[in-house]
């Protein structure tokens, strides 16, 4: 149910790999067991207050239907110098799956303007 909602609201084709990429033994001590609680050596991993450290142009994209709150996203782009926020509709963590037409849309506008000097 999380999935479908939060993640991605249009179920892909599950891609097939030559190698296992769930890398478990390393996920499950950082994170934990989930991707929504946090019981792993990251559970007390904040750099909140260091974000407006970053000096690059960014664009923060968000689905509307994120794991996180759009709150969230509205807070980070603005402690973000030079940040751009990007809402995707209909989409949830994987927007560029969920909505893709609207998700690079804004990557190529974003990408545009920084490498046009409009985004400063």
């Amino acid at each position: 149910m999380l999935n479908e909602q939060y993640v991605d609201r249009k179920q892909p084709v599950l891609p097939t790999h030559l190698i296992s990429t769930m890398a478990t033994d390393v996920y499950g001590p950082f994170q934990g067991d989930n991707e929504f609680v946090v019981t792993g050596k990251l559970k007390e991993f904040d750099l909140r207050d260091q974000i407006q450290n970053i000096t690059v142009p960014t664009l923060v994209t968000f689905g509307d239907h994120e794991t996180m709150p759009v709150a969230t996203a509205k807070r980070m782009a603005k402690q973000i110098p030079h940040a751009r926020l990007a809402i995707t509709p209909e989409a949830g963590h994987h927007a560029m799956m969920d909505n893709p037409q609207v998700y690079y849309a804004n990557l190529a506008q974003f990408i545009n303007d920084v490498e046009t000097g409009v985004f400063s």
